[in-house]
């Protein structure tokens, strides 16, 4: 099962989150992850996307924060990476991007991407009827699933929703990322770097 669309599905049952992933990316591959999960209290039910990567599970390098802030909870991830098979797998293999480099002339290209997968049939069937049963759907709206990826280079191409600059954002909100769970969805990226 997809665990980032599933926990959005659950989340959603729970008031809905916000979730935003920034990375950075150096010219050698290293590079900084940041993710940030904000979850409101709803019925004293507090819901932990990170939880299991407390302290002492957290890989070395890595660290949470998990705090409770008037009506929200806030869960926040960091870490730095030497390259990408270096970041820890903190969600599921395929929520994980996929770099791969090539060069000449002391260029290289960077192509990223990064698959989610749709859920499949079984979960899909859990999940819309959970999804049926979800009070408020306008409430899918005003939260946003937000993947940002700040590279040093030069941007060719992208599927992002935004652009500044040299940082690409992919941003949508819960109810059409929910809506994805039939099909899924990719990130893509490529730029040049010296």
């Amino acid at each position: 099962m997809n665990k980032l669309l599933f926990a959005a599905l659950i989340a959603s049952m729970l008031g809905c989150f916000d979730y935003t992933s920034v990375m950075t990316l150096a010219r050698d591959g290293s590079g900084t992850l940041k993710i940030q999960i904000k979850v409101p209290r709803k019925q004293n039910m507090e819901f932990a996307f990170l939880s299991e990567f407390d302290d002492n599970k957290c890989p070395e390098g890595w660290e949470t924060v998990s705090k409770g802030i008037d009506t929200y909870i806030l869960q926040h991830l960091e870490g730095k990476f030497s390259n990408l098979n270096a970041i820890p797998d903190f969600f599921s293999d395929q929520d994980e991007p996929v770099i791969t480099v090539s060069g000449n002339n002391g260029i290289s290209r960077f192509y990223l991407k990064k698959i989610v997968e749709p859920l499949d049939p079984k979960d899909r069937k859990m999940a819309k009827t959970l999804l049926a049963m979800v009070p408020g759907k306008k409430d899918l709206e005003k939260y946003h699933w937000t993947e940002i990826v700040i590279v040093e280079g030069d941007i060719i191409e992208h599927n992002s929703t935004a652009r500044r600059g040299d940082t690409l954002i992919w941003r949508m909100n819960m109810k059409d990322l929910i809506g994805l769970m039939d099909k899924g969805f990719v990130m893509e990226a490529s730029w040049n770097a010296k």
